[in-house]
């Protein structure tokens, strides 16, 4: 039953039942108040403990700052005694630490007294107190200090309001070195109150978005790709950015918010899964795990991970990126061995700040040749066919980064020349060297100065590897076997023909 309050009347002789009992009344208003508010309003607002009396197989609270279930608010510095451990170990390997304070009870002292003060909810404590008025004519005033103390949850604690604060875990065997248990977080009243709830999964889950969104969005923009777009995934790539620009926003307001209750980020956090879960093949959510304010850590840590791997289910558009550069009179590039996979298909981009038309016309003049590293000199020399293609690629791969940077040549994956590309795992482009203005300084660099009637004109070139699992490239599944790499057991590939001898000098 709620205190009543006390009735006031005029000329009443006044008792200190009377002040008790207003008091009484005013703090269950309070506690109610609060309850009503929030359900969950009990628990650590901000805590410090020493990790090296952890480790030493004591618990030395340093501050705390806590509400009891019952409403009752604590701030604590120095002063509590350290709780020892040892004993607690000697019977199992994880040991939960707790606050306790005896409850209110009637008809028995609530303010300890010599030899009672461990039994009574309040100790008294004297201090001289100024008038604050007139200053100075010292006086000392009593007060009621509640009575906390630092204790296990097996410790007999019948008649004490308690509340979890940390809980410590043995490794190995009885003569383990205690840690702080990262797998538990106490009844938490501020997410800034437990490093790990607010750092690691919270502000993580925020980070995880934004680096999807910055790829995203790069692809979105890249690619032009609007309402209005054809292509397979880039409707669905366009929705994600949606979803993710609006999750980004709002958690960001909450998770850098001082003192915020761990409940309206566990509702944030479950919007954000329910909004990307029609992007997962189930196109719905399940099994969200309910809240649970005694043990918030598994709850959070599912629903990152939740997140993480929804944001995943939209596919990449993948590539992979090597720079040609200089090599004596051309320019090499070497191959990594999942590329000779049939699974992949190959592209020379070529990039300038020039015209698509104009960089068509001096890779004609160039008389470009691409084949095996250690070949290409030859295959120039004779003017014999490479693995380059006369015509650039009309109809670019989504994978591929737009044409509007790049002018795209597909690598021909067929005959001698490319079973000799496979086996040195090299790659390399001659040029004319009369058109290359820096062909002294060429050796390790990525641009090439090319001579023209309107001035230098510089290009690069790339050797873009494109997965065709990934769905978004077109024909390497018809490229030619390659040669087996190291360690592997693959059937023998077709005998190599013989390739034609060097020219003879003159």
């Amino acid at each position: 039953m709620t205190p009543l309050p006390v009735a006031w009347t005029e000329g009443m002789f006044l008792r200190p039942q009377h002040f008790q009992a207003a008091d009484r009344h005013w703090a269950a208003e309070l506690a109610d108040a609060i309850h009503w508010h929030h359900p969950f309003s009990y628990g650590i607002s901000a805590i410090s403990f020493s990790e090296d009396a952890i480790r030493n197989s004591q618990f030395e609270l340093t501050s705390c700052d806590v509400r009891f279930r019952d409403g009752t608010a604590v701030r604590i510095g120095q002063g509590l005694d350290r709780l020892d451990l040892k004993a607690a170990f000697q019977e199992r390997a994880t040991v939960r630490v707790c606050l306790a304070a005896p409850r209110m009870a009637n008809g028995v002292a609530n303010l300890g007294l010599p030899g009672t003060a461990d039994l009574a909810r309040f100790h008294e404590v004297s201090v001289e107190e100024p008038d604050e008025n007139a200053g100075g004519n010292e006086q000392s005033v009593s007060y009621r200090h509640l009575n906390v103390r630092l204790c296990l949850d097996s410790d007999n604690l019948s008649g004490f309001e308690i509340l979890p604060i940390a809980q410590i875990r043995r490794l190995g065997d009885r003569e383990g070195t205690p840690e702080l248990d990262a797998r538990y977080a106490p009844p938490l009243l501020s997410a800034d109150g437990w490093p790990e709830l607010q750092r690691d999964l919270v502000r993580g889950v925020h980070d995880l978005l934004g680096r999807k969104i910055d790829l995203v969005s790069q692809q979105v923009r890249s690619r032009g790709i609007t309402l209005a777009a054809r292509e397979p995934g880039d409707l669905e790539r366009l929705f994600m950015l949606q979803v993710l620009n609006s999750a980004e926003a709002s958690l960001g307001a909450l998770a850098y918010a001082p003192r915020m209750h761990p409940f309206p980020l566990y509702a944030e956090l479950c919007r954000i899964v329910g909004q990307l879960s029609v992007f997962s093949p189930q196109r719905r959510s399940t099994d969200i795990p309910r809240y649970d304010h005694d043990d918030v850590l598994p709850i959070f840590r599912e629903l990152r991970q939740r997140i993480e791997s929804l944001i995943q289910v939209l596919g990449e558009y993948e590539f992979e990126q090597r720079a040609f550069v200089g090599f004596g009179r051309g320019l090499r590039v070497s191959l990594e061995p999942k590329w000779l996979e049939r699974e992949w298909e190959w592209f020379v981009g070529v990039s300038s700040n020039q015209s698509h038309d104009l960089v068509r016309q001096l890779i004609t003049r160039l008389d470009w040749k691409i084949g095996s590293a250690d070949r290409v000199e030859h295959l120039f020399q004779l003017r014999a066919r490479g693995l380059e293609q006369i015509a650039d690629v009309k109809q670019v791969p989504r994978a591929l980064p737009p044409d509007s940077q790049w002018l795209f040549y597909e690598v021909n994956r067929s005959g001698p020349e490319w079973l000799r590309a496979a086996e040195t795992r090299s790659l390399g482009i001659r040029l004319q060297e009369q058109m290359i203005i820096n062909i002294r300084e060429l050796e390790g660099q990525e641009e090439v100065v090319v001579k023209t009637d309107a001035g230098p004109i510089t290009l690069t070139f790339s050797l873009f590897a494109v997965p065709v699992r990934s769905g978004l490239s077109g024909s390497a599944a018809g490229a030619a076997p390659v040669p087996a790499a190291p360690g592997s057991t693959p059937p023998p590939p077709p005998p190599r023909p013989a390739y034609p001898p060097p020219p003879m000098k003159r």
